[in-house]
């Protein structure tokens, strides 16, 4: 439980956005990274998001983000 003991600031929600935002961001940025590790373009790569995990192989194909593997059993 948690006991608040005084009002929330009102920028609160604005401050999380960001950091929620900033987090995608980060991740992105490290898919675009391996994929170039990889030697391969990192036009259109995305970290992949899935709400559920059998969706999350094809999010892997969609977000492009199989070109940082050598496998090609995603490709």
């Amino acid at each position: 439980r948690l006991a608040v003991s005084q009002p929330l600031p009102e920028e609160l929600p604005f401050i999380v956005g960001d950091a929620i935002h900033n987090l995608r961001a980060a991740l992105d940025h490290l898919a675009c990274d391996l994929v170039e590790l990889n030697g391969k373009s990192s036009s259109d790569v995305y970290f992949p998001v899935a709400k559920k995990v059998d969706l999350l192989e094809k999010a892997i194909r969609d977000k492009n983000i199989v070109r940082a593997s050598s496998l090609n059993h995603l490709n």
